[in-house]
């Protein structure tokens, strides 16, 4: 399995953006403020609406997976500035989350359901059986390839990308961006994925950074989302 953090020297390891910002692996002492940051910058998100508890455990998974990439943004006074949240093996991450911290997850997101009826019904209704056939899926043993077949593309994923409004303009996002890229080239990756909604702004700062659009899918709540790709082999 590729380390998730290709070059780094530890979790303390950091690699200069400029004169004021570092970029670093992300580390379970920053989860409540990562936490906070996606309830601030994602708060429209459905698992943003889950609460910030239930945050701090979902962004304590991904520094815990060894197939996770979790990186900080760090400005000089020791502020979380921006976080990225990724994989450089997708099965292997999500299938470790599952294992690790499923139960934990589910746990936050019912008794958040409980006490909040609009979140329960769109849990029930968008995600329950989704979630529970992931899960499931996830668990499962994998069989090895079928003799014969041709070797597969490997795919590294970029799930979230979240830049303090405060530090934004300071190229905090592409430099988050940008050592991504880094370790997943560094790992064998062949394409790094995401989707984003077309009316955000992300969506042209994909494209003023290189990404190729690839599509569009629309989720079982009703959200458009447009696919971009960056191409790491030739």
């Amino acid at each position: 399995m590729a380390p998730a953090f290709v070059g780094t020297e530890g979790e303390d390891a950091a690699r200069p953006v400029g004169a004021s910002f570092e970029v670093r692996p992300l580390s379970r002492r920053c989860t409540r403020a990562s936490a906070r940051m996606h309830l601030e910058v994602l708060g429209t998100e459905f698992l943003a609406r889950g609460g910030e508890r239930f945050l701090r455990l979902y962004h304590r998974a991904w520094c815990e997976s060894p197939a996770g990439l979790a990186l900080a943004a760090v400005d000089a006074s020791g502020e979380l500035a921006g976080v990225l949240l990724g994989t450089l093996e997708p099965a292997a991450h999500y299938r470790c989350m599952a294992r690790r911290h499923g139960f934990g997850l589910a746990l936050w997101l019912l008794g958040h359901a409980l006490t909040h009826p609009r979140f329960a019904k769109e849990l029930l209704v968008t995600r329950a059986v989704r979630y529970a056939r992931g899960a499931l899926r996830v668990m499962a043993r994998r069989r090895g390839p079928t003799r014969g077949t041709a070797p597969q593309e490997k795919e590294g994923e970029i799930t979230h990308l979240m830049v303090a409004p405060s530090a934004r303009g300071a190229g905090i996002g592409k430099a988050l961006v940008h050592e991504a890229l880094r370790a997943a080239e560094a790992a064998g990756i062949d394409h790094v994925v995401l989707v984003t909604r077309p009316e955000l702004a992300a969506s042209g700062f994909y494209l003023h950074l290189g990404w190729v659009p690839y599509g569009e899918l629309t989720s079982r709540s009703g959200e458009h989302f447009v696919r971009y790709k960056w191409s790491l082999r030739t």
